[in-house]
């Protein structure tokens, strides 16, 4: 064997080496993040809240990510102030125009929503933030929980960006189809009422999900994490849980989840 076949061989090899590592230190990381035990905020254990909604079937829809503290008459009120609109109920009138505005790309701002379901029941408020075009909008589903935290009612909620629009191939009606990365309309959700609120804290709630898929079939990926949101202020040490393993999961999210958002971008593009 020729010096030049020797060394090119090792080359081969540690090339080889260097990629096992690099699949190994993916999947490793990707096990954490999927299946260690990350602790819940000890207030929120307790309350033994429901993580994810379901479709009116029972199939996993979208995941919980909002809790508000406060009357339905306030969070109606705050969310009016900051913009957001209540949308029409789901009648034949309101799915023509709903599926007459989405072919012509034009704004329905009160466009209904498909309801989801907790408690075995669809949302009690729903809210939307339109934009030019009905095919694209923020919006959230809340549910009263029929709990209170520190005498204030609860209401738990799934926030999710809506970026396209079809026919359902079960209903045959107009349906979205969600933002993989739900944790930003999470944040879009805080951005807007936080002026209102006395207390804004994000918690660990569910695992982290790399490979979730809602009932409509789209796939969504989150930190597991809830934004707490409430009129009165709040005692951050009732709510809050520090751990290494915690610490981790957000620095690795912080990296991975960038990455996720730039590769979703330049499919869109």
């Amino acid at each position: 064997m020729t010096r030049s076949n020797k060394v090119f061989r090792k080359y081969l090899i540690r090339l080889s080496l260097s990629v096992v590592i690099i699949l190994v230190f993916c999947v490793g990381v990707t096990l954490f993040i999927q299946f260690y035990p990350f602790e819940k905020s000890p207030l929120l254990s307790k309350m033994d809240y429901p993580l994810k909604t379901t479709t009116k079937s029972g199939i996993p829809g979208d995941p919980i990510n909002i809790l508000i503290l406060g009357s339905e008459q306030t969070i109606n009120r705050y969310f009016t102030e900051a913009g957001w609109k209540i949308p029409d109920p789901i009648t034949d009138k309101t799915s023509v125009k709903i599926a007459v505005d989405s072919l012509s790309n034009l704004p329905y701002p009160t466009a209904p929503i498909s309801n989801l379901y907790l408690y075995h029941r669809k949302q009690d408020l729903a809210f939307e933030k339109p934009t030019n075009t009905v095919q694209i909008r923020d919006h959230i589903r809340l549910w009263k929980t029929n709990t209170t935290i520190h005498g204030e009612e609860v209401w738990l909620g799934s926030a999710t960006y809506d970026h396209g629009i079809e026919l359902s191939g079960r209903s045959h009606l107009p349906t979205h189809h969600i933002s993989p990365s739900v944790d930003e309309e999470r944040d879009k959700v805080i951005q807007d009422l936080k002026p209102f609120m006395k207390a804004t804290l994000v918690l660990s709630f569910d695992q982290p999900n790399l490979f979730g898929f809602n009932g409509g079939g789209d796939w969504y990926y989150t930190d597991g994490n809830i934004a707490v949101l409430s009129v009165q202020p709040l005692n951050k040490n009732d709510f809050s849980t520090h751990s290494m393993a915690l610490s981790l999961k957000q620095i690795v999210l912080q990296i991975l989840f960038p990455i996720l958002n730039g590769s979703i971008s330049k499919k869109k593009n």
